[in-house]
Order: C-alpha cells, then sequence, then structure tokens
C-alpha cells in the first residue's frame, strides 16, 4: 500500500540523494570517457626539412577520435613511421601490429615530404580505426555460424588489386643506356636534313653521363638552270657522323622526368652528289666533317627501364665549305655558320 506524504521536508530527501547519485554516475562516465580510446605511441623519424612528430601526430588526431597517448609506463600499441626524401620525390613507411598480432607495413609515395607525411597520417589514423571497430565489434558464437552459413550464400565482391609503385631509379647508381634516336638539323644539307642514330650511354640518373651516337642524316636540293632551258638539277647529300657527347649534370622534377644539358663534338664525312638522271656527268664530292653541339634534352624514365626523351640542338660547323654545280657552274649548299635541330628517340636502360 502506497502511503501519501503530508510532510514535504521529509519527501524531499530521497530526491536529493538519487540526484546525488546521477551526477556522481555522470562525473564517473566522462571521466571514463576522456579515458577512452587505444593508447597508443609513435616511433617517428624524417629528415631535416619535413613535418616534424608532433605535426604527423596532430594530423592522426585530427583524423580519429579512437586513439589517445600512452601514459608513461602504461602499455599502448606502438606505430613506426620512416620518412625519406631524395631528387625523385619523397616516401613514407608505416609499420605496426593489428589486433590478431600480425606485423603490417604500408608505405606511400609522393612529390613533396609534407604530402606524403599527410597521406601516411590519414594511414594511420584508418589502421587505428580498424582495429579499434573490430576489437569493440561482439562476436556471439551462436550467431557466429548462422552468419557464416547465411553469407556463404552470397558471392564475394571482386578486389581491387593493390596498385604497386613502379620502381624508380637510383639517383647515384650507374646505368648503361641503349636507344635509338629521330630527327632534324638544318646545318648538315640544304634545307633540313633528316637524321636516324643509335647510341650507347653510361651514366649516374643525378649525376654526370656519357654518350656516343652514330649518325646518319641524309637531304637533298633543286636547283633551276637558267630560265630558257626550263630544267633543274637535283643533288644529295649524306653525312656520316660519330659524336661523342658529355653531360655534367641533371636536373630531376620527380616521377621520372629530368632535364640534361649536355655538349657532343662531331666527327665524320659529308658527301654531296649529282643525281646522275639530271646532271651530266655526274659528280660528287666528299669533305671532312666536324661539328660542336650543345644540346638541353628532356628524358622521362618508366618503370626504371624504357627511357624517352626529345631535345634541341644548336650546331656549329666547325668546317665550311660551298658544294657547287659546274657546267654552267651554280652554288648547291653552302655550310651555314650555325643551324638548328630536334631530336626524339628511346632507349633500353639497365644495371
Amino acid at each position: 500500500m502506497i502511503v501519501p506524504c503530508r510532510d514535504s521536508s521529509v519527501c524531499s530527501r530521497p530526491s536529493f540523494a538519487r540526484a546525488g547519485f546521477v551526477t556522481a554516475l555522470t562525473f564517473l562516465a566522462a571521466a571514463a570517457s576522456a579515458q577512452s580510446g587505444e593508447a597508443v605511441r609513435f616511433d617517428y623519424r624524417a629528415p631535416s626539412g619535413c613535418p616534424d612528430g608532433e605535426a604527423f601526430a596532430s594530423r592522426v588526431r585530427a583524423r580519429t577520435e579512437r586513439a589517445r597517448p600512452g601514459e608513461p609506463g602504461e602499455l599502448a600499441r606502438q606505430f613506426v613511421v620512416e620518412v625519406s626524401a631524395d631528387a625523385r620525390g619523397a616516401s613514407a613507411r608505416l609499420s605496426f601490429t593489428d589486433s590478431r598480432g600480425a606485423a603490417v607495413a604500408r608505405s606511400v609515395r609522393g612529390d613533396t615530404c609534407d604530402e606524403v607525411v599527410s597521406a601516411i597520417a590519414l594511414v594511420t589514423a584508418l589502421a587505428i580505426e580498424a582495429d579499434t571497430t573490430e576489437a569493440d565489434a561482439p562476436t556471439p558464437a551462436a550467431t557466429a555460424a548462422p552468419r557464416a552459413a547465411a553469407s556463404s550464400n552470397v558471392p564475394a565482391a571482386p578486389t581491387a588489386p593493390e596498385r604497386r609503385a613502379l620502381p624508380a631509379p637510383e639517383p647515384d647508381a650507374v646505368a648503361w643506356l641503349l636507344g635509338l634516336e629521330t630527327g632534324v638539323a638544318s646545318w648538315l644539307g640544304p634545307g633540313l636534313s633528316l637524321e636516324l642514330g643509335a647510341f650507347v650511354e653510361v651514366g649516374a640518373y643525378a649525376g654526370a653521363s656519357a654518350r656516343v651516337t652514330l649518325l646518319g642524316a641524309t637531304s637533298s636540293a633543286l636547283v633551276e638552270l637558267p630560265p630558257e632551258t626550263q630544267t633543274f638539277r637535283r643533288a644529295d647529300f649524306t653525312a656520316l657522323v660519330a659524336r661523342l657527347e658529355g653531360c655534367p649534370v641533371s636536373v630531376g622534377f620527380g616521377s621520372g622526368f629530368r632535364l640534361v644539358p649536355c655538349a657532343a663534338l662531331g666527327l665524320g664525312r659529308l658527301e654531296g652528289a649529282g643525281d646522275d638522271v639530271t646532271v651530266h656527268p655526274p659528280a660528287s664530292k666528299a669533305i671532312f666533317w666536324a661539328d660542336f653541339v650543345p644540346t638541353l634534352r628532356l628524358d622521362w624514365t618508366l618503370a626504371d627501364s624504357l627511357v624517352f626523351f626529345g631535345q634541341g640542338e644548336l650546331g656549329v660547323p666547325l668546317v665550311r665549305h660551298t658544294f657547287v654545280f659546274h657546267g654552267p657552274s651554280q652554288d648547291v649548299f653552302e655550310v651555314p655558320a650555325v643551324g638548328v635541330g630536334a631530336e626524339l628517340g628511346m632507349a633500353w636502360r639497365f644495371q
């Protein structure tokens, strides 16, 4: 039986007791929440110029609330982060042990140190989130078997293959290149000469290199005879040149691209010959050839084995000569003081 309360001062005591009890529970819940989350420690290593350990930890905390710094003497899970930077860009590697005790490693690569530190901080936060969620999720034995049976009838979704980063050239390792090139030049014959060459190169990706090129070039010229004859004469030019090229430095841009200034000395033979159909009698003239060729090359190394490049050239002939027709006498080609050219090519790189 419930007896109505007639004394308000007496009836209010249980209400105060309940309020105090609720307040205590609230305080304890807040204290427990402050200590919630997994205790972690970061072993962070990075070269000077990269974000420091505190910057990395703050980027992890900005992405997850499930982790807190481990107190001194407290058992905490350790995450090891190693950051490195070189001429090709920057990379970061994360190592840790997951909730099942298995060793896990993840790595990222980018153009700048700041970029890879932000990326590896995100990977670290996702790893903490995943392990915390897995540890908190209930797995009753009574429901595990029915769920497994039910899921066995559902085909598993195909997983995307893991993308692997292409290997990058080692900056200081000496490598060899074998390649082909083709292009045009304005100083090896009248008009633009078509060039085709093969080369071998040795050197470091981020240092000096040397190249030997065997080059052939062809061009032709049509010279009109006096107007009253209404005819013309044709001359064909052929150049065979061996060039020794040196490249003292290279400037890398990351992602396999670099800019390489070079200079070459070419020695060989230049021949002009009259066409036997339009020139009577046909005749030819060959001269010793030498030129100095500064170049600026942009190349791209793919997967540390294939190299594609384009370059601009400035040709300075070291010999001067004028090729002429006789009977009547007409100038065909005068070697210029300077010329321009361009090349495209590819090579196979190996160590």
